[in-house]
Order: structure tokens, then sequence, then C-alpha cells
């Protein structure tokens, strides 16, 4: 199940300080240094919630990639919390876009496995995974989420703004929440 909500803020601010309000918030990316990944990781911190990064680098590394999943899992479960909300975040696709092609599901792909063998080893339960629903990681994260059957909120800027893989700006609820739509293979 996944629900859209309108953010009253029309910049990219207002919905990661609320997305960033999750227990524990992973965020998936090539580069931690752009404006969005340092206000995701401050905007956590400040709340008091826990961020981990994930570096991509680690899905070409399969020994990496293991031992990146039982971190987060035991950083998850350390916190001693029967149930969490989960935000994703990480970089837009536009970011990724030497490595990975949302269109072709390989960003899809990738986080949805990562999830979902994470989640099997988890003792924790998660009650809602947030996202912010932009383009690459955040749109990953929500596409993986119902295919996990679990409940996904996306909380978009006012005004449905999105960037596209070539960072260009759109303000359309349509386009922003078709791209949503997943295909059961």
């Amino acid at each position: 199940m996944i629900k859209f909500e309108e953010d009253d803020d029309e910049s990219y601010k207002g919905r990661t300080l609320k997305n960033a309000s999750a227990d524990v918030t992973i965020a998936f990316a090539y580069d931690f240094t752009t404006y969005g990944e340092v206000l995701t990781k401050n905007y956590t911190l400040e709340q008091n919630n826990l961020y981990i990064p994930v570096s991509i680098s680690v899905f070409s590394d399969r020994a990496n990639y293991h031992n990146e999943i039982k971190k987060v899992v035991s950083l998850i479960d350390g916190l001693g919390k029967d149930v969490i909300s989960l935000n994703i975040a990480g970089n837009g696709i536009y970011t990724l876009k030497l490595s990975f092609i949302q269109e072709q599901s390989m960003s899809d792909y990738l986080i949805y496995s990562f999830l979902k063998e994470m989640i099997n080893m988890l003792q924790t339960k998660i009650s809602l995974i947030r996202t912010g629903g932009q383009s690459g990681a955040d749109e990953s994260g929500a596409k993986a989420g119902m295919k996990l059957k679990l409940p996904v909120l996306v909380l978009g800027p006012k005004k449905w703004r999105f960037r596209d893989i070539n960072n260009q700006e759109f303000f359309d609820e349509k386009l922003f929440k078709e791209r949503f739509i997943i295909n059961e293979r």
C-alpha cells in the first residue's frame, strides 16, 4: 500500500525534515556531499534518529555487500525497539546516472534486494517506509516497500516537484505518482 502526501513547502527542505523524523534513515548514495545528502543527515541527527549511510559501491562487491547488510541490521536491532519507521533517502538518479538506470530497474532491483535481505535478518519490525519521492534512491525505496508488502508514505514537495535523470525539474502530480507503478515479474 502506498500513500502520497504533498508537503506545504515547495523546496526539498520541508519534506526532508519530516521524513528524517523516522526512527531510522538509510541513505543510499554515491556522493554523500550533495546538498540533499548533507541536509538529510543533519536533519536526522538533529532529531536524535539513526542515520545509516550505505555507499552505492557496496553493490559491486558481494563480500562487502553482505557485511554492509549485517552492519545495518546490527545498528537497527541495537536500538532495542520492537518496531521502527524507516526513511529511505539518497542520491537522485541524476547523480547516480553513471552507474544506474532507474527506468531499467537497476536502481530499483539493487535497493529492493538489499532491503529484502536486511528485513529478513532484522529482529525489529518495520511499520512504515517513508521517502521524499525523488528519482533514484527515494523512488527505489518506495517501490521496494510496496514489493515487500510494507506501508509506504511518499511525502513530496508542494506541487509534486521532482527531477529526472537529466536533472530537469518537473512540477506535475501525475508524472510524480506514475513513477511508482511497479511491475511484478
